[in-house]
C-alpha cells in the first residue's frame, strides 16, 4: 500500500479510522516509516493532549503522575533543561521547540535515573537543536529505555 504524503490523506485517515486499538511491538516499527507515520497519526487523532509550557532558560521536571503529553519548550533563552519522568511502560511525551530558536539555544532533555534509564539505548541526554523541531518519546519499562521518534527538525 502506498501512503500519499499529503494532508488530505491524513485528514481522511482520521475521519475513517474506527478499528479500535492496534496491537504492535516496538520491533514492528523498525525500518517501517509507514507504520511510524500511522502510529503518529493515531496518537494525534485519539489523544486528548495535555500541554505544559516551559519558558526558555527554565528547568522543568515532568511529573510521573501528571498527565503531561505535550511539552512546548522555549528556546528564546539559553539553558532550557527538561527532566523526563521515571519510565512507565507506554508513556508518550511530545516535545516541541516553541520559539524556533533551538539551533542557538538548545533544549536539553535528561533521563530521571542516570544509572538505570537511557534514551535510544545509550545516551542519558537528548538535545533539541534544530529550530522548531518536534520529538516524540515512547517509554518501554522492561528495558528502562526511552525511544525517540523525530517528527520534524
Amino acid at each position: 500500500m502506498t501512503i500519499p504524503n499529503d494532508n488530505a490523506y491524513v485528514i481522511r485517515s482520521f475521519l475513517e479510522y474506527d478499528r479500535g486499538p492496534i496491537n504492535f511491538g516496538i520491533g514492528a516499527l523498525k525500518n517501517n516509516p509507514a507504520a511510524i507515520r500511522r502510529l503518529v497519526e493515531i496518537f494525534v487523532a485519539k489523544l486528548n493532549w495535555t500541554t505544559t509550557i516551559v519558558d526558555g532558560g527554565d528547568e522543568y521536571t515532568v511529573d510521573a503522575s501528571a498527565d503531561d503529553v505535550v511539552i512546548l519548550a522555549g528556546s528564546d533563552a539559553a539553558g532550557t533543561i527538561i527532566t523526563l519522568p521515571a519510565i512507565t511502560d507506554g508513556r508518550v511525551l511530545v516535545f516541541k521547540d516553541k520559539d524556533f530558536n533551538s539551533s542557538v539555544n538548545l533544549i536539553r532533555l535528561n533521563v530521571s535515573d542516570v544509572g538505570a534509564e537511557t534514551i535510544d539505548h545509550a545516551s542519558t541526554t537528548f538535545e533539541i537543536n534544530a529550530d522548531g523541531a518536534a520529538i516524540v518519546f515512547v517509554a518501554e519499562s522492561s528495558a528502562s529505555k526511552w525511544y525517540s521518534i523525530v517528527v520534524s527538525g
